[in-house]
């Protein structure tokens, strides 16, 4: 599948550490600025008919929000990863495509510029995952080749 194409693709040109860092950028970097600036993220990413929605628990659920994308982004940058915590990464990144594709089509709230740009980060983090599982899976078999 294309997925699987995809992962294989970017294990054989990269190493774990790589994947792994950039894994965490992917989650800690969006997260951030959720927390630094959020009235300034939910102005940029909501169509122009939920802007006049945002309210001062809105700004602090987002920030809450960044702030856990932050941890995770932590917690992926500084653990040992396995071959099944990259599996389970990837995993739990389905759902998320699911939000994706709600959020666009069936309750338009998010803008689709910011909608897109959350499709290819989730895109990449699943493919980096795998990425990652994939390269442990082979190095854990002796063998560097994908």
């Amino acid at each position: 599948m294309w997925y699987n194409f995809l992962s294989k693709a970017i294990a054989s040109r990269t190493n774990e550490p790589s994947i792994q860092w950039t894994l965490a950028t992917c989650m800690f970097l969006p997260g951030m600025a959720c927390a630094v600036a959020p009235r300034q993220i939910l102005n940029l990413s909501l169509r122009k008919e939920k802007k006049m929605e945002i309210n001062s628990l809105s700004v602090v659920i987002f920030q809450f929000f960044g702030m856990q994308a932050c941890l995770v982004g932590t917690l992926v940058g500084t653990c040992r990863m396995t071959e099944q915590a990259y599996q389970t990464f990837a995993a739990a990144m389905v759902p998320f495509f699911g939000i994706n594709f709600y959020y666009c089509f069936r309750q338009p709230i998010v803008a689709p510029l910011a909608m897109l740009a959350d499709f290819v980060n989730n895109l990449v983090m699943s493919q980096l995952a795998l990425a990652g599982a994939t390269l442990l899976r082979g190095a854990t078999k002796g063998t560097k080749k994908i």
